[in-house]
């Protein structure tokens, strides 16, 4: 099946992305994966994405350079 190709190479792509930036290994108590490797069609698709992802405050701002 294409779809189920496309998803593999997805996953495949996710991966290399995150050993890529080596990020440090999570210390959770559950073991659970704290990192997560999203696309987006540009840098206004990510900050919209974080923006509701995360509730922000009064005082509380998203940076990006």
């Amino acid at each position: 099946n294409s779809s189920q190709l496309l998803l593999k190479h997805v996953e495949e792509v996710r991966t290399a992305v995150l050993r890529f930036f080596n990020p440090p290994q999570p210390v959770s108590e559950d073991n659970s994966n704290e990192y997560t490797v999203v696309f987006t069609p540009n840098a206004s698709g990510a900050l919209k994405f974080m923006g509701e992802a995360y509730q922000l405050t009064r005082g509380k701002y998203i940076c990006y350079c």
